[in-house]
This record gives structure tokens, sequence and C-alpha cells, in this order.
């Protein structure tokens, strides 16, 4: 069943009473003591405060990530205080900085625990700090969303079990890499390279998942090199790129290796499209190497979806900047959370997590419902870098 989260304020108007066209008869005085209209004072609404920790990087070079997501969460939390206010209901965020340091994580999310007894947690963008988080929280039976850790060993275990109170907003790395290698093939880049770095396990994972799905769509892997690594000079390999001929080279690598790849891929001459994951939205790309590439990504500010135009526009209004992916997963991560609450009725975190499992939630990054692992089953936006900016493509749907 399909559960779509709406905030309103629904106003009762009193109708006025009209006066009667006739002459009255003349007042009869009684003696019958005028009654006391005194009204007792209403008895105030109790407060029923929801602590909602957020955990996320305030200080260090990954604190913008952390104000970001704090925006996007804030946005949904307001709005939803002031709705509910009449039921006496109010989150209460509480932050903690976890520097995107794993042990930092644990030792706060113990304190949040024991000494606020939390039970709720948005948290953390980072996929080891979310993943030590996810260690301690889903054995001490409080729940976790992640909005961008995508690493696997989030939502599931050492055994490989999935964890039961832990969710994630965003795609997971293979998850993006398969859906760019349907949407290349299915626009007619059916010859491929792909140029990857083993040493990486991100790298490594996306350019795996990339291959199977590629080749299972019907197009031709010409070469699957892994051995990009710390080397500075490309020119061997990409000779032998360029003689094969590809209709797209498929590049799953961070910024600082990719600057020096694309820059070089362009010196060579080499004319197939370039295409790879989110970490091409790194702040250190050079975007003009990688000009005219496709990229998988959670969020497109040019997304023309409703949901995604007015959450760009109240952020905007209320912040006075853009917002990046990170805000609009944070968006839609408290949407998540405070639906579940909704459907629910009440603070129970057992019953809250069995919402989340039947929630389907169109957020400002797409309809989103969680599979048996409580990763997010929802579209992938594939933008393209044009004379600098980003630009929204298309959605790639999930495949079933």
């Amino acid at each position: 069943m399909k559960i779509t989260r709406k905030l309103c304020l629904v106003i009762v108007f009193s109708g006025l009473a009209l006066a009667f066209s006739f002459q009255p008869s003349p007042m009869i005085q009684s003696e019958t003591p005028t009654p006391d209209t005194t009204t007792t004072p209403e008895t105030p609404v109790p407060i029923v405060e929801i602590k909602v920790a957020i955990m996320a990087p305030f200080s260090g070079n990954m604190a913008v990530y952390g104000k970001s997501l704090v925006n996007g969460v804030m946005m949904v939390v307001n709005d939803w205080n002031d709705s509910h206010a009449e039921n006496g209901w109010k989150i209460v965020p509480v932050y903690a900085d976890t520097k995107c340091d794993p042990k930092t994580t644990i030792s706060e999310a113990n304190r949040l625990i024991h000494e606020e007894t939390i039970t709720y947690f948005i948290g953390d963008v980072c996929s080891e700090a979310s993943v030590a988080l996810a260690d301690i929280l889903d054995q001490s039976g409080a729940l976790q969303i992640s909005p961008a850790a995508s690493s696997p060993m989030l939502t599931i275990d050492s055994d490989g079990n999935g964890r039961r109170f832990v969710f994630r907003t965003c795609y997971l790395d293979r998850y993006q890499a398969q859906a760019m290698a349907r949407y290349l093939v299915l626009n007619g880049f059916k010859k491929a390279v792909i140029l990857a770095n083993s040493d990486d396990m991100y790298s490594y994972e996306l350019a795996e998942a990339f291959a199977n799905t590629y080749t299972g769509e019907g197009g031709t892997i010409l070469m699957n090199s892994l051995g990009i690594s710390a080397d500075k000079d490309f020119s061997g390999i990409l000779t032998r790129v360029r003689d094969l001929n590809p209709d797209v080279i498929y590049l799953p690598m961070w910024s600082k290796q990719l600057n020096l790849v694309a820059s070089q891929i362009q010196t060579a001459g080499i004319k197939a499209q370039l295409a790879g994951p989110d970490s091409w939205e790194d702040r250190n790309l050079i975007k003009s190497v990688v000009e005219k590439g496709l990229y998988s990504t959670n969020f497109s500010i040019n997304n023309p979806r409703p949901e995604a135009v007015e959450f760009v526009k109240t952020y905007q209004l209320k912040t006075g900047k853009r917002p990046d992916m990170i805000a609009a997963l944070g968006y839609d991560t408290a949407s998540l959370l405070l639906t579940a609450f909704d459907n629910v009725g009440k603070n129970n975190v057992v019953k809250v997590r069995d919402a989340l499992e039947e929630l389907e939630l169109t957020g400002v990054t797409g309809m989103i419902r969680f599979d048996d692992f409580h990763n997010p089953k929802k579209p992938v936006v594939i933008s393209q870098y044009n004379y600098g900016r980003s630009l929204f493509v298309t959605e790639v749907p999930p495949k079933d």
C-alpha cells in the first residue's frame, strides 16, 4: 500500500447564526438566577518530547556535509513540530560531532544512549562512522537511518545477516553502477572500457557491478583494467584504449585520480563518452576534464519533479544557498522517520521500525521503499557536466 506523508492544517470555520426576521414578543422577566457563564480554562496538552540524535561531522574538513545534513533535516523537523503542536508532540534534535571518525562516533553513541536515553538516530554521512554507529545501535535496539553511507556493511552484520534497526536513504554503490550500465546500453553505448583502481574498495565494487550488469544488458566490455592506482602517466594504457575505440569509458574513481586520467584521455584524443559514479561530485574535481561526462547521483538540483523543485525553492529561501545531495538526503531521511511516527501514532521504536519497512515515500530524491535488508529501492539520477555546470539528464527507475 502506498503511503504518502502530507502535513496539513485543517481549519474549521464556525457558521454565524442569522437573525429571525419576525418581531419578537416582549421579554418575560424571570426570577430564575442568570446562569454562571464562566468557563473553566482548558487543561494544556502535555508535551511529549521525542529526542532524535543527529550524528555527523560538525568540525574538521568534513563539517560542510554536517551543516548540509542539518539544514535538510531541520526543514522537516520544524514543519512537523508546527503541525503537531496541538497534539503535544515535539521532536527535539540532539547534535553530536562525529568528525567522521569511528572511535569518536562510538563514544558519542554510547553517551547518547545511556545519558540521553535516545533511541532514534540520523547519521552518519560517512560510511566508516555509520557502520561503527550501526554496530552499537543495532545491539541496543535503537533505530538508525543513515542519509549517505553507501557501504554494504551498514545494513548487514559481520555474519551477513540484515541488521534489525538500521536503514539507509542513499543507494548502495553497486546499485548506482548497475543503473548507469542499464542507461548506457539502452542509449546505444554498446562497447565499454572500465578504468578502475583495485586498491580502492569503492572503485573496485563499482567496476565489478558495472561490468556484470553491462554485459547482462547486452553490452560488450572491451577492457576492464583495475590497475589505475598511484601512477601519474597513463599514456600506455590509454594508447590501447584509443585503439579499441570504445563508445564509453567508465571511470569509478575519486577526483584526485580522475583529474589526471580524464585530462590524459583528452590529450590522447579519445572521443569516447565518459561516465562515472557520484564521486564525480567531489568539490575538488576539475570539471573541464569531464566536460559532457555522465555520472550517477542521488539528487540533481535541476530535477523537474515537483517535490524536488519545491525543495530547492524552499531550501534557498531558508538558507540563501543551493542544496547539495547531502541536504536532499537529510530531508528525505527526516521525512521517512517522521512519516513512520505519524503512521504508528506513538513513540515505540519497534513499531516505528516496522512502519519504515512498509513505507513508500515520495521524497525529493524519488520514490523510496526498502528491500529486505533496509536498502532503498529508488530512482538513480543521471546528470551531465555542461560548461562546468551539472545538468539533470534523466532518472533510471529501479530494476523491479
